[in-house]
């Protein structure tokens, strides 16, 4: 942008399955608008993502990224090999009860 200030284009949608995931980048993508990466609240939603990019023949990573929350076990068997965010849900609460019980 000509002022200087850095351009985002993000839009946020929600779901919660795997079959609705896959509505998420068709939506995008009919919007005919440029973006780069898909970003899933999950591990399913994500492999309905990289379904629904298959299906429109849109090469999953080399035309769009597609990354995921979660690093469920099953994630190692999907081609391509989905980027995930393991969230250390123990860890969390250990230092989440620590804080707790210092105040």
């Amino acid at each position: 942008m000509s002022d200087g200030t850095a351009r985002s284009n993000v839009d946020m949608k929600t779901w919660r399955d795997r079959f609705r995931g896959g509505a998420m980048p068709s939506q995008l993508l009919a919007k005919g608008e440029p973006f780069t990466a898909v970003l899933c609240a999950n591990d399913r939603l994500a492999l309905g993502a990289i379904e629904a990019l298959r299906e429109r023949n849109v090469g999953c990573p080399e035309q769009l990224s597609v990354t995921s929350f979660n690093d469920m076990p099953f994630v190692s068997l999907v081609q391509p090999q989905l980027t995930a965010m393991r969230i250390q849900h123990f860890g969390a609460g250990k230092a989440a009860a620590g804080i707790l019980l210092y105040y």
